[in-house]
């Protein structure tokens, strides 16, 4: 029977799909499929840039942009890495072979784990007769349904990877990602969606934007002695001109009751930039363009 067979569901993230598929084929354990099917990655988290197993998903389905734009988070990814969106490239080149910084596993404050909406799993289930992972509801610090603007939910013990082999339905117990959502909240995340909307029909716009940051951040050529004074001046004039709320949900620097330590977003950002294995989280990007040139982004 062809893995192809097992049609893929609207905005349904591909690794829901496998998860599916093991289910499907009454395997006993959703690792025993994975072995199975040659698909050999170490993890399956929401956030990460994306699994060498994309390599088979477009080779089942066929090889088309429009399964990565729809089905990853890859869209959203090309800022960070400064590529546009071609599946060819992604097989041929070394795409694959992207890591998602280790070093920010505890820079970030918003929940990283597997989300869902609570309307979109019973209309699934109603449809389909199952649940399943959507895409969206996947992007990095979206707290809300792309779809019916329901407060997303997170699992009460959090589906962090899922190699667990679980779908939504089968989780026991769900809470909100936010007690209540507030007006600057509210902004970041439209303005948030209005990018990845843009992103989906046309990135091009977009695989400039980290020059462009840079370089209106003064970060283009900038000497080593005076890294660390620079840095501090740009992140007092982010402190200053971003709502303190935003920078809190964003990065655990700003939610920490103390001041022990300084925040360190921007600099940790550039320290090391050059690094084929440290690829920066895209929320970084969209945030210092969000502070720099909002209207430019979203018009």
């Amino acid at each position: 029977m062809s893995l192809a067979s097992l049609n893929i569901f609207p905005n349904e993230h591909y690794i829901s799909w496998f998860v599916r598929s093991s289910q499907f084929r009454a395997y006993p354990e959703f690792k025993h499929y994975l072995t199975s099917n040659q698909i050999d990655s170490e993890t399956f988290k929401a956030y990460e840039v994306i699994h060498p197993s994309v390599k088979s998903f477009l080779q089942w389905f066929g090889q088309t942009d429009s399964l990565l734009r729809e089905h990853t988070l890859f869209p959203l990814w090309q800022i960070s890495v400064a590529h546009e969106l071609d599946h060819k490239k992604l097989l041929k080149n070394s795409f694959l072979d992207l890591h998602h910084s280790n070093g920010e596993k505890t820079l970030f404050q918003f929940d990283r784990s597997w989300h869902s909406c609570p309307t979109c799993r019973k209309e699934n289930i109603d449809s389909f007769g199952t649940s399943y992972w959507h895409t969206q509801h996947q992007i990095p610090s979206v707290y809300k349904c792309y779809k019916h603007n329901t407060m997303l939910e997170k699992a009460k013990y959090p589906v962090v990877d899922l190699k667990t082999g679980v779908l939504p339905h089968q989780v026991k117990k769900w809470c909100n990602l936010l007690e209540a959502e507030t007006p600057e909240l509210g902004k970041w995340q439209n303005f948030l969606y209005s990018i990845q909307e843009k992103l989906m029909k046309n990135s091009l716009p977009f695989i400039e934007i980290k020059n462009r940051i840079t370089t209106a951040l003064g970060m283009n050529n900038i000497a080593n002695y005076q890294f660390k004074q620079h840095i501090d001046e740009l992140t007092f004039k982010l402190e200053n001109e971003l709502p303190r709320e935003l920078l809190a949900y964003l990065y655990t620097d700003y939610a920490r009751a103390s001041n022990k330590g300084n925040p360190k977003v921007i600099g940790n950002l550039y320290r090391g930039i050059n690094n084929p294995y440290k690829i920066r989280s895209p929320i970084h990007w969209i945030l210092l363009g969000y502070w720099l040139f909002p209207d430019e982004l979203t018009t």
